[in-house]
């Protein structure tokens, strides 16, 4: 089990379904007496106290406040982990995204590290449970000058969504990475307090990436694979966006900043309309560590489909893109809606045989999931 696996995932852990009983952090400002921007970039930002005392500096408004009280595991690789097994719980990372397996739900709880607590401050309401340690002026670091904080790189201090742009419609999608949301969906997409992106930096963003071949013009043509890996592929400036025109609100007056294509009429019903039609796109190895696009589809490819498969040493692959009626009705309803296995299929099983699935669904963004939800299965039109 790669450490490198888990680090991703923390990534992706603002991807869950928003839960009501989990509160968002909107008061998007830092407590007045903790030095905040001593931990920007660390793993202490990681910890439960920064929603109340630094979500700006840690960049986490907009995200869902983790349930204390609940003690689960965030990845389904924690399961292959054994309650003996301290060795792999001795990662701090590991801990953090399987406190359930690895045992320390609870454990290393803080009001707040008195090490971040300015000198100056007066008593608060609520003080830090053990004496504060002494910090010393000549190596207190002045805000304004910290050699950690690149001038270059603005942070998103403003932390409110565009009024004219329906960004709660991507909160946990793979939209909010591109560039754009910096600007007009901040809150929804949890990146206040973030450094903005460097466009003129040409760099990519997973090691995988390094698999890729200059020549290989094949891998590249996923759109996916290009925003991931832009300089592997070439791509670095391309596609660059001022914000997409389905998430401009119907009654939206014109604004500075109008978009670049003419808007695409929604429908109120949940099944797909053809010309409407949105669906998770990627391709392995990225679809198995969550680098997913959302893409509208062509009206000859209006529905969604994911494909999984093994081989014979247990190794899976997962595939997700648009698909037409015909490939629907090859691969979903003649064959694999046939097949036991794959109607059975458990995604949490590792299968050590040459087996190969295809879903077919009709809803909006269906492929969301490995395996589509039974209610949004195509059916042979």
């Amino acid at each position: 089990m790669d450490t490198w696996k888990f680090c991703c995932v923390l990534i992706l852990l603002s991807a869950t379904d928003i839960n009501a009983d989990h509160p968002f952090v909107t008061d998007c400002r830092d407590h007045d007496q903790i030095d905040c921007y001593k931990i920007r970039g660390t793993a202490e930002c990681r910890e439960e106290w920064v929603y109340e005392f630094c979500p700006l500096s840690c960049g986490i408004c907009g995200l869902l406040k983790p349930d204390s009280n609940k003690c689960v595991d965030h990845n389904r690789e924690c399961d292959s982990i054994q309650s003996s097994d301290h060795k792999s719980c001795k990662d701090i990372v590991i801990k953090e995204v399987c406190p359930k397996s690895c045992g320390v739900c609870g454990h290393h709880k803080h009001t707040h590290p008195p090490h971040l607590l300015k000198t100056t401050a007066k008593a608060t309401s609520k003080p830090p449970t053990t004496t504060p340690i002494p910090t010393s002026d000549k190596t207190t670091i002045n805000p304004s000058t910290a050699t950690d904080i690149n001038a270059e790189h603005p942070f998103v201090t403003d932390c409110k969504d565009h009024d004219q742009v329906d960004c709660y419609k991507i909160r946990g999608t793979a939209e909010c990475r591109e560039e754009w949301v910096y600007e007009f969906c901040p809150l929804s997409c949890g990146i206040c307090g973030l450094l903005k992106p460097d466009s003129n930096k040409c760099v990519d963003h997973n090691r995988e990436c390094d698999s890729i071949q200059s020549s290989d013009h094949k891998s590249c043509k996923d759109i996916v694979i290009k925003e991931v890996c832009p300089k592997s592929c070439g791509v670095c400036g391309h596609h660059k966006h001022t914000h997409p025109p389905h998430l401009l609100k119907t009654t939206a007056k014109a604004t500075s900043k109008p978009p670049t294509t003419t808007p695409i009429p929604t429908s109120d019903k949940t099944t797909i309309n053809p010309s409407t039609a949105r669906c998770q796109v990627c391709n392995d190895p990225f679809c198995l560590i969550g680098f997913a696009n959302i893409n509208y589809c062509r009206q000859d490819t209006p529905y969604c489909l994911s494909s999984v498969s093994f081989d014979a040493n247990g190794k899976r692959r997962l595939d997700k893109r648009c698909a037409s009626v015909q490939e629907c009705d090859e691969k979903w309803i003649n064959r694999s809606a046939k097949m036991t296995k794959c109607l059975e299929l458990d995604k949490m099983t590792t299968y050590q045989t040459n087996l190969e699935c295809d879903f077919c669904c009709v809803t909006d963004n269906c492929n969301a999931h490995t395996l589509p939800n039974k209610d949004t299965l195509y059916t042979k039109q």
